[in-house]
């Protein structure tokens, strides 16, 4: 029967916690000291979650780069595709935090969003 070790991330603890899994079912947890450990890694063992972040590309800003993470987690077998897709995003300043730049990035449910203002480029000054 597979074992994995997770090193539990929800609280500063860090407990290493055994998870025991036959295909995809959960035969057991151990190590955890608390429940919010035994359900992240079993999670994590089973079908692991990542916020993607990354920048995308400002036409006209006073940045050239502006920085953007998915709403939610995505799993992490799909970061890198959806990396690639948002690699073709291109935002026309000014942009707001929070705006959407890509909605529902390649079916995930998640929206890929701006994590900071970029206002438009003085004039005369290049981004």
């Amino acid at each position: 029967m597979p074992e994995s070790e997770i090193i539990c991330v929800i609280c500063p603890v860090g407990c290493k916690v055994l998870v025991r899994h036959k295909d995809a079912e959960i035969v057991s947890v151990s190590g955890s000291e608390c429940a919010r450990g035994d359900e992240y890694a079993a999670k994590e063992c089973l079908s692991p979650e990542r916020i993607l972040t990354a920048t995308v590309a400002v036409d006209g800003g006073e940045l050239a780069r502006l920085p953007v993470k998915t709403d939610r987690r995505i799993r992490k077998d799909q970061l890198l595709i959806c990396a690639r897709e948002l690699s073709r995003a291109r935002m026309r300043a000014p942009v707001a935090l929070g705006d959407v730049v890509v909605a529902d990035i390649l079916g995930t449910g998640a929206n890929v969003i701006a994590t900071r203002p970029v206002q438009r480029a003085a004039a005369g000054a290049a981004a």
